[in-house]
């Protein structure tokens, strides 16, 4: 017959065994210079702990090899963090300087939180890697990386939430990415970051819903424009999402190629500094809002001074606009619509009260298919552009309100 152990003797003996487990675990723990490794079987180990001593020198590089030896057995290093959780790997014992860690190619596994609350003075290297298949959610969220140069290899995504809270202040992109998640990149917090620069390679396709939203992505600072922040989307990219760029406070210069068909909505809402946006021949949709409350006011020691764009160039292809698309811009004084047939409008394109300080500038073709088309019946049904254009000519001068009478030139 069994006899149950009392409650005490229980509690007794697995203390015992968990105290049993955590000796025998750190036991299997050994560090080789900077970083302590733990076994995973098959004489492979992962990446526990990378310490940053104290006053380090200015060039510290850590180069992690791809095998370790531990009294006479050989590892193979084969993943970043521990599938248990184990938390940050970077221990810093004090003030540090720039450090570089380098993670080999014979790394396979790699889990989330590894770099939680690193300090920007770490950089992150990966090298060429075929075996990263993909990468876990929120790999690098919460890690403010000051570098992060993510390997070329055989994965083609960046997960939603990837760097979301503090993204690195540099990032380069590998030519094998094809697409960015939704949260990647962005800031959610009410303190816009931004990174210093990023290359977003030939080869990127997509970038969903809200990956740099209120995150400023510099691609490159050109010299001879006073040095310009810019971010240039390279031509391979199809689709963008909703948001995707709102919020971008240290943008001054946009170029959107013509390979994105649709602007999405609020898609580069909330430019506050932006003073030129080049939309691409081939654009054909620019949905609700999607350039809405560019611009903004900013007190100096001197005053206000303002910045936005001045006005906005519109490719003939486009045939959509949403409603709302372009208001509450701070400086804008004119839209040019090169497009020889109007495009479809959902509403007004501005609010109400800047139709008086907006002039809507259209060539020749373009007035030409206004003046033949019959639009009064719908122009009578919503405020649209073909309404600003037609208004103009004397025998519908009636039906325009005051303020929807604009200046107009023939391009």
């Amino acid at each position: 017959m069994n006899h149950p152990l009392p409650p005490n003797v229980r509690r007794l003996l697995m203390s015992l065994l968990l105290a049993l487990c955590l000796l025998t675990a750190a036991a299997q723990e050994f560090t080789v210079g900077y970083v302590t490794y733990l076994p995973r079987g098959n004489s492979e180990v992962a990446i526990k702990q990378i310490t940053i001593p104290e006053n380090n020198p200015d060039s510290l590089l850590i180069d992690i090899p791809e095998q370790v030896s531990n009294n006479g057995t050989s590892y193979t290093v084969t993943a970043l963090g521990t599938a248990s959780g184990c938390g940050s790997v970077m221990l810093y014992k004090g003030f540090t300087s720039v450090h570089i860690v380098r993670i080999p190619s014979t790394v396979r596994d790699v889990y989330a939180g590894t770099f939680a609350g690193c300090l920007s003075s770490t950089w992150l290297e990966f090298l060429p890697n075929r075996n990263i298949k993909s990468w876990p959610v929120g790999m690098f969220k919460d890690s403010p990386l000051g570098r992060l140069v993510l390997p070329e290899g055989v994965w083609t995504a960046i997960p939603a939430d990837f760097c979301r809270n503090k993204p690195p202040l540099e990032v380069i992109l590998p030519s094998s990415c094809r697409s960015i998640g939704a949260y990647a990149f962005a800031s959610t917090s009410d303190d816009p970051k931004y990174i210093n620069h990023i290359e977003l390679n030939y080869g990127l396709q997509s970038v969903a819903h809200h990956a740099f939203y209120n995150t400023s992505p510099i691609t490159e600072q050109r010299l001879w424009q006073n040095g310009t922040y810019t971010l240039t989307i390279p031509s391979s990219v199809t689709s963008i999402g909703e948001s995707s760029f709102e919020g971008m406070r240290y943008i001054y210069h946009i170029e959107i190629p013509g390979s994105i068909k649709t602007i999405p909505k609020r898609a580069f809402a909330l430019a506050t500094k932006t003073r030129n946006i080049i939309i691409g021949e081939g654009v054909e949709r620019i949905e609700q809002e999607a350039f809405a409350q560019n611009g903004s006011q900013i007190w100096t020691p001197y005053g206000y001074t303002h910045e936005g764009v001045y006005d906005f160039t519109l490719p003939s292809t486009v045939n959509y606009i949403g409603s709302g698309a372009f208001k509450q811009a701070e400086l804008l004084q004119g839209i040019y619509v090169y497009s020889a047939t109007p495009p479809t409008l959902q509403g007004d394109i501005l609010n109400a009260d800047e139709y008086n300080s907006v002039g809507l500038y259209v060539s020749q073709l373009y007035a030409f298919s206004c003046q033949q088309a019959p639009l009064l019946e719908e122009l009578q049904a919503h405020q649209t552009i073909q309404r600003l254009l037609v208004f103009h000519r004397r025998r519908l001068a009636e039906h325009a309100p005051r303020r929807h009478i604009v200046r107009q030139r023939l391009l």
